[in-house]
């Protein structure tokens, strides 16, 4: 599995054994594979991807950098009043354009190519094609965005933090018990939910939680019929936010035993793959393993 093999590597820059490289001109390994050289710092970067590499950005101090962002309901408040250059599914190349960047961050690889055409700089993290889809992806995206900006001691420590936090809490869950639970998000209270499964940021969040994800024989996300959930009937339940009340009041699914022992907590689906990610995951643990976590506020 490719986080497994990315979070070892990542462990070991922790440790401080992988040797950073300093000044300009650097060269970095896109999500391609593609060898790309960066002659001088970029100065202004334009957020065509998902809402990560604007927190990272922040978090690396170099908010000032940043000239325009995709829009999002997740884009962190820092950058709210900046221009937009469409939703970050659909972004505008005409947009981006028109503020001048000089590297743009998290472009689909159709509107890579146009934007490489005409000279510009352009990187995503992740997996081939700008997704980022586990921990690995984001912190492998942290490493490459503080290195082409030149801020790479920043983005090491930023990395240290986020993989302490994770390392501790999964430290407080290991050899315990591990109890059924679903990622399920459901739009609509009398409609079929969708299902997080294998190769999701969420089935690998389970597993880092204690957990074992009921719907793990699935690839990806799925649509599938109440009924089904009600048949796995998992120990645990995370929905996104603000979709509790449609699980609680769907005809079908308040049958589940989480509900109605209440076993059913909401997660924020943005944060997933971000660097609040070890938030997310200290949520899912408390929630499978509240007596790993006393002195805790339990969710």
């Amino acid at each position: 599995m490719r986080h497994q093999v990315g979070w070892t590597a990542l462990l070991v820059m922790v440790t401080g054994a992988v040797a950073l490289a300093s000044g300009f001109p650097v060269t970095v390994m896109d999500d391609r594979g593609k060898e790309i050289t960066i002659s001088e710092p970029p100065q202004r970067v334009v957020v065509a991807g998902i809402p990560l590499y604007s927190e990272i950005l922040i978090a690396l101090g170099q908010t000032d950098r940043i000239v325009g962002v995709a829009s999002s309901p997740e884009n962190p408040p820092e950058v709210a009043g900046l221009p937009e250059i469409g939703p970050v599914y659909q972004p505008s190349m005409e947009a981006i354009l028109a503020l001048e960047p000089d590297l743009v961050l998290g472009a689909s690889p159709t509107l890579r190519e146009q934007l490489e055409a005409l000279g510009i700089v352009v990187l995503s993290g992740g997996s081939y094609g700008m997704w980022i889809s586990d921990i690995a992806g984001v912190l492998e995206t942290i490493e490459l965005v503080g290195k082409v900006l030149g801020v790479e001691e920043k983005a090491r420590l930023l990395i240290g933090s986020i993989a302490r936090e994770i390392l501790a809490i999964e430290a407080r869950v290991l050899g315990r018990d591990r109890p059924s639970a679903a990622v399920l998000y459901l739009y609509d209270p009398a409609g079929a939910p969708y299902v997080a499964g294998r190769g999701t940021p969420e089935d690998e969040l389970i597993a880092r939680a204690g957990g074992i994800n009921a719907f793990r024989e699935v690839t990806g996300y799925a649509q599938v019929a109440a009924e089904t959930v009600l048949a796995q009937d998992p120990w645990a339940l995370f929905v996104g936010t603000g979709q509790l009340a449609n699980l609680t009041e769907h005809v079908v699914l308040r049958a589940l035993t989480a509900v109605s022992e209440g076993r059913v907590f909401e997660i924020a689906a943005g944060q997933l793959v971000s660097t609040k990610v070890a938030e997310v995951l200290m949520v899912m643990a408390q929630a499978l393993h509240p007596a790993a976590f006393p002195e805790e506020v339990h969710p």
